[in-house]
């Protein structure tokens, strides 16, 4: 409430004149509970001190009358203060109730008689052996001898939980990778063109180094990705491919020494690829009768027939063979069945710059063909090149993902297109 100037001051000289008896009586509360905090503590420390240096038989410390007088303090400041407001209180049905005034009456706080210092306390002897006096005792003896046992318990060492390094990808396994890859691709288009026999160790051997390499690349790489799928794509292989036998590793959760199982079932596989490039053995009185009014087929003595091709066989450029990863054996077998030399261009997850490169190849004039393989590209990936090369008027074919059938109609379509008039 907003009082007149000379009214407010004469009422502020009121107000701190009522307030200033309360505020000391407070103030002087705290003070006496701050000294009497401090002579407690003074208080504890002498007789724990005290009972320490009777169990070992040295002289103790005479307190003073220091806590007696801070006890006395608090003591008639806690009345003074209880006084304002109207100690004690008794209780009521519905709360609090207030003694009158007039029955209200102050006793004066009896002493209270605090213990003595504790006497010396004559221990037992010790069961133990007692050290010589030359030796110095640890706190923890002289705690024990004076029958307080104060140390905290011994932490429980728990062990380190065991942290493995991160995993990184080396370029070793990125290159097994990626052929693991296109080999399981390749796989799917030509599964009809192998024996259970030698397909077997094969599944066994990829699934082997599948699960190897998903134990060391990172999580986060993409040919992690890419080779977890395969597993599925192994289980269907083995039944389109009528293998009976148990293959190890296509189980989720499965273990085992991939190293070994691979290296055993790829040695299994090369040596039935041996086997099988050996002639059957024949008696000695056989002799291959010459076929008469034929001339004899252009092979590349594995019994494959060439086929004719002779505008794609006089290109004098390089014939590319452009997408995926590049797989020498694909090469090598491509040649033995068609006797026309590939050069692969190698387009790995649709890498940009490997396009831009191809691209350069065939504006510059230096590429005779181009078998484009869609099935492991992206549409954006390959269509700059299909305008790249009908700029430049280099024929194109594709061959979705490099079987031996698309191969033989991307040759056929590329014959076709260099027996054309070019205008």
């Amino acid at each position: 409430m907003k009082l007149p100037d000379a009214i407010q001051a004469a009422a502020e000289k009121k107000i701190v004149a009522e307030l200033k008896p309360i505020s000391d009586k407070l103030t002087r509360l705290r003070a006496t509970l701050d000294a009497y905090e401090i002579r407690v503590r003074e208080d504890v420390e002498r007789r724990v001190s005290n009972a320490i240096l009777a169990a070992l038989d040295m002289e103790q410390t005479v307190g003073d009358n220091s806590f007696e007088g801070a006890t006395e303090d608090l003591r008639t400041a806690i009345q003074a203060v209880a006084e304002l407001v109207g100690f004690p209180f008794v209780p009521s049905e519905l709360g609090v109730k207030e003694v009158p005034a007039a029955e209200l009456v102050v006793h004066a706080p009896e002493p209270v008689n605090l213990p003595a210092p504790p006497a010396p306390v004559a221990y037992p002897t010790p069961t133990e052996p007692s050290p010589p006096p030359s030796e110095e005792l640890t706190a923890d003896q002289i705690l024990a001898k004076a029958g307080m046992n104060l140390s905290p318990p011994a932490p429980v060492s728990t062990p380190a939980p065991l942290t493995r390094p991160p995993r990184k990808a080396t370029p070793e396994d990125i290159a097994a990778a990626k052929r693991l890859i296109t080999e399981v691709e390749t796989l799917k288009l030509e599964i009809k063109q192998h024996h259970p026999r030698r397909l077997f160790p094969l599944l066994q051997a990829i699934t082997a180094e599948i699960k190897l390499l998903l134990e060391r690349l990172p999580f986060d790489n993409f040919l992690y990705e890419r080779l977890g799928p395969l597993l599925s794509v192994v289980g269907q292989l083995k039944v389109e491919g009528n293998v009976p036998e148990f293959i190890r590793g296509l189980k989720f959760g499965s273990h085992g020494d991939w190293e070994r199982l691979s290296y055993k079932n790829r040695q299994i596989v090369e040596k039935y690829d041996r086997d099988a490039e050996q002639p059957a053995p024949q008696s000695k009185d056989y002799k291959p009768k010459p076929q008469k009014g034929h001339a004899e087929p252009d092979t590349n003595g594995k019994g494959h027939q060439w086929p004719a091709y002779p505008r794609l066989r006089a290109v004098t450029k390089p014939v590319l063979l452009a997408g995926g990863i590049k797989i020498p054996e694909k090469i090598k077998s491509v040649h033995e069945r068609f006797g026309i030399e590939l050069e692969w261009h190698e387009i790995d997850h649709d890498n940009p710059r490997a396009s831009q490169t191809l691209m350069r190849r065939i504006r510059s004039g230096k590429v005779g063909a181009v078998i484009l393989l869609e099935g492991v590209m992206r549409h954006s990936t390959y269509k700059p090149v299909v305008e790249a090369c009908n700029n430049m008027g280099v024929p194109y074919a594709m061959g979705d993902k490099a079987g031996i059938a698309s191969l033989s109609d991307a040759f056929a379509e590329l014959e076709r297109m260099l027996s054309l008039p070019t205008s």
